[in-house]
C-alpha cells in the first residue's frame, strides 16, 4: 500500500480538509508552489531606507520617490525625466528635479491692440478686416496654456502693423518663460479661427505684428485646454499618449501627449463614484462603488464607455492589480476579474463569503508577482498586516500565505521585481520581495481518507538543498511521528489502525514528493 503526494498546490479555504483535491493543502505558508515541487519563498531583502514614514513609493529614473499619502504616479508620455502624480494635493509634474503644479493657468486678461500708423476705417476704397488677438503662456517644458480672453477688435488693411501689448505677468512657480501670440482670421463662411503669429519671452512689453513679414501659421491648438481639477485622482497612463483620471463620477482624459491639459469635452460620467482605473491596452477598466465600466478607444474623443451588468463594487483602490490580460480587484463578495469581454468573481471556488470577508478586503494592498495576485491585508484592527497570494493561472485556483508586513507594493515592470514598504499603514523601509535567503515553509496535506483502516509502516520524503527539515505524520488527527531525516525510509510506530492520514512538513529544502507506505518495498514498487 502506498500514499504518494507530489505536484504540490496551495489551499482552498472553502473546502473541508477531507474534501480537498489530491495534492492540495490545509495550510501552505512561505511555499513557492510554481513548479510542482514544494520549495520555500526567499526572505525579503532590505533595499532602501526612506527619510520618514511613507504611504506610497516608486522608483523613477533610478531614484526612489515616496509620499506620505495615497498617490497615483506615472511617467508621462513625453520626456523620460518627467513624473506625474495625483493624490498629493493638486496634480503635480516633476522635471529636472523641479516640481510644479500640473495646472497651467491661462492669462486672465486680454491683450491691447493699436495701429501705430493710424487705423484704417471701413467704408473707403481700401479693403479692411476686423481682427482680434489672443495669447498663451508657454513653460520651460513646452507646455502651452489655454488662450487669454480675446482683445477688442481693430480694423486691419494690407500693410498695417498692429501693436499688441498689455501682456499679463505669468503665474509664479510654473516655469512660464514664453508667450505665443495668435491672430484671428474669418473665412468666407463667417467662421473665425485663431492662427499662430509669433513666440517671444515674457519680458516683452509689446509686440509689433507685420503680417507681410510674419504670415499666420498653424491653428491655435489649445482653445479647449482645460486645467486638471485640483481633486483629480487615479492617474493612469494609456497608449497613444493618453492619461486617464477621475473626480467623483467624472472620468477625465488628458489631451494626447499633453498631460497638463484635460479638456472637459472628453469627460464621461458614471452612475456611481469612481474608485480606481486600470488600463489594458486601449481598454480602460473603470471601477466604481457599484457596477464597473469598460471604456474603449484610441483617442479621448472616440472613447466609448459601457456599463457591465454585474454588481462588482471595488472596495480597495490599492488592491487593484493589472495582470496584463485582466484587471483583478477586491470586491464585496470576492476577488473580481474584468477583461474587455466582461467581469466575474473568480475567487468563489476558493473562498466562501465569510472566508473572504474575514480577510477584510477593504484593507487590501496588492500587486502582481509571477502572474499571481500578491496581497497584504489587515483582518483585525490594531493587528499586524498579513501577506498572501492567489494563483488563478491553473485549472484550479489556490491560496497561500507568507511572512511579511506590507503597507504598499511597487512592481518594476522592466524586471518583474516586487518591492514593498514594511509596516502596517506607513513605513520607512523598502524591501524587495523574495530576494534573500530561503525561509522556512510549512505545508500540510489534505486529510486523506482511506476506504478501510490501515497502518502505514514507512514514511519517506524526497528533498534537495536546504538545511532544516521536520515532517509530522498524523493518523486520525493525532500526531504519531515527527521526523527530521529526509531522503531515507523511516519506520512508523505500529499497534493501531486509522483511516485518516495527514503529513505536515516544515523545512527550507525543496520537496519533490512525500510517501506513506505499508513497507519499504512498497516505496519502490516491490
Amino acid at each position: 500500500m502506498l500514499l504518494s503526494i507530489s505536484g504540490f498546490q496551495g489551499t482552498i479555504p472553502r473546502l473541508h480538509p477531507r474534501l480537498l483535491p489530491d495534492s492540495f493543502a490545509q495550510e501552505a505558508h512561505n511555499a513557492r508552489l510554481d513548479d510542482g515541487a514544494l520549495s520555500p519563498i526567499r526572505a525579503p531583502a532590505d533595499t532602501f531606507s526612506l527619510p520618514g514614514q511613507r504611504r506610497t513609493f516608486l522608483r523613477h529614473q533610478g531614484v526612489w520617490r515616496s509620499w506620505t499619502g495615497e498617490v497615483d504616479a506615472a511617467p508621462g508620455p513625453v520626456a523620460d525625466d518627467r513624473l506625474y502624480w495625483t493624490g498629493d494635493g493638486a496634480p503635480k509634474v516633476e522635471a529636472g528635479g523641479v516640481t510644479y503644479d500640473l495646472a497651467l493657468p491661462p492669462p486672465s486678461s486680454a491683450p491691447s491692440l493699436s495701429v501705430p500708423a493710424g487705423e484704417t476705417q471701413p467704408g473707403g476704397e481700401t479693403p479692411v478686416e476686423e481682427v482680434i488677438y489672443v495669447y498663451t503662456f508657454v513653460t520651460e517644458l513646452d507646455e502651452e496654456s489655454a488662450p487669454s480672453l480675446p482683445s477688442d477688435p481693430v480694423y486691419y488693411a494690407d500693410g498695417d502693423v498692429i501693436r499688441v501689448s498689455g501682456f499679463e505677468a505669468p503665474p509664479a512657480g510654473r516655469g512660464v518663460d514664453r508667450i505665443r501670440l495668435y491672430r484671428s482670421q474669418t473665412s468666407l463662411s463667417g467662421d473665425t479661427s485663431f492662427y499662430y503669429v509669433a513666440e517671444f519671452y515674457t519680458t516683452t512689453i509689446q509686440y509689433d505684428h507685420d503680417l507681410a513679414a510674419e504670415p499666420m501659421q498653424e491653428l491655435l491648438p489649445t482653445f479647449d485646454y482645460d486645467m486638471p481639477p485640483a481633486t483629480l485622482s487615479g492617474l493612469t497612463p494609456m497608449p497613444n499618449g493618453m492619461m486617464a483620471a477621475f473626480t467623483q463620477r467624472e472620468l477625465r482624459f488628458c489631451e494626447p501627449y499633453r498631460p497638463h491639459a484635460w479638456p472637459r469635452k472628453y469627460e464621461l460620467t458614471t452612475e456611481h463614484p469612481i474608485v480606481a482605473l486600470a488600463a489594458l491596452g486601449s481598454t480602460l477598466i473603470v471601477l466604481t462603488t457599484g457596477r464597473p465600466y469598460i471604456a474603449q478607444g484610441t483617442h479621448p474623443e472616440n472613447m466609448v464607455m459601457e456599463q457591465l451588468e454585474q454588481d462588482l463594487p471595488c472596495v480597495s483602490a490599492r488592491g487593484v492589480v493589472d495582470l496584463g490580460y485582466a484587471a483583478v480587484f477586491p470586491s464585496a463578495d470576492g476577488l473580481a476579474r474584468i477583461t474587455p469581454q466582461g467581469g466575474q468573481i473568480v475567487s468563489r471556488p476558493l473562498f466562501s463569503r465569510d472566508d473572504w470577508r474575514a480577510l477584510a478586503p477593504s484593507t487590501f494592498e496588492a500587486t502582481s508577482y509571477n502572474g499571481r495576485y500578491l496581497y497584504a491585508c489587515r483582518p483585525e484592527a490594531g493587528q499586524p498586516r498579513k501577506v498572501g497570494f492567489i494563483d488563478l493561472s491553473g485549472e484550479r485556483p489556490f491560496h497561500a500565505t507568507a511572512d511579511g508586513r506590507a503597507c504598499a507594493f511597487w512592481r518594476d515592470l522592466t524586471t518583474g521585481e516586487v518591492f514593498f514598504l514594511e509596516g502596517d499603514y506607513t513605513g520607512d523601509l523598502i524591501r524587495q520581495w523574495d530576494a534573500g535567503a530561503a525561509q522556512t515553509m510549512r505545508w500540510r496535506s489534505k486529510r486523506a481518507v482511506l476506504p478501510t483502516v490501515t497502518n502505514f509502516g514507512v514514511f519517506m520524503a524526497d528533498t534537495e538543498g536546504g538545511a532544516s527539515f521536520t515532517a509530522r505524520v498524523y493518523a486520525d488527527g493525532a500526531l504519531i511521528h515527527s521526523e527530521t531525516t529526509p531522503n531515507a525510509p523511516v519506520r512508523l510506530p505500529g499497534g493501531f489502525l486509522a483511516d485518516t492520514w495527514e503529513i505536515e512538513v516544515e523545512t527550507d529544502m525543496t520537496v519533490s514528493a512525500l510517501y506513506l507506505a505499508g513497507a519499504v518495498p512498497d516505496l519502490f514498487g516491490g
